[in-house]
């Protein structure tokens, strides 16, 4: 994970477990420790032993960071390579490109558009993005490689870009 908000710029290794529906954990390392995360679908923790640092609360802090507003299950599917928002219960427009399925909504939500880009082979994200021109905020999401784990496809690099004009 690279990190960048203008002031701090640091590089770390962030792994991750999942209990589907029911919690993410993630820590960060460079060398040691630098964070850990228990999210729920009602409660983000978090704990930095470096700054020493504790956060437990809602999923405001996710959204800050994000530039988007997030709930659990929108972050499970982030992490499990498939789209944050719900594409199948709408219409969608459908083209051919780069190798992949490039989905966008038929009629884009109000106050941003939404693209998804999806692999023919497997049917799970190569990249989703959410743009709000209005606010000055973009979120992409690349998926660079897929693993096989008990039967399940999960990516195995996932790339975040979340820009927000200040």
């Amino acid at each position: 994970m690279n990190f960048n908000d203008g002031i701090t710029k640091e590089s770390i290794s962030v792994y991750l477990r999942i209990k589907k529906d029911e919690v993410i954990w993630l820590k960060g390392t460079k060398f040691i420790n630098v964070f850990k995360a228990k999210i729920t679908p009602d409660k983000v923790r978090f704990y930095s032993p470096i700054e020493k640092k504790y956060f437990e609360g809602d999923f405001s802090m996710l959204e800050k960071l994000l530039g988007t507003k997030i709930n659990f299950q929108q972050l499970q599917n982030l992490f499990l390579g498939q789209a944050i928002l719900d594409v199948k219960n709408k219409k969608q427009n459908i083209v051919l490109e780069k190798n992949a399925y490039v989905l966008s909504p038929k009629t884009q939500a109000t106050l941003f558009d939404a693209f998804f880009a999806i692999h023919p082979g497997h049917f799970k994200l190569n990249q989703q993005s959410i743009v709000n021109t209005l606010k000055n905020q973009r979120l992409d999401i690349k998926y660079t490689s897929y693993k096989l784990v008990d039967d399940e496809i999960i990516p195995q690099r996932i790339n975040i870009k979340a820009k927000q004009e200040q």
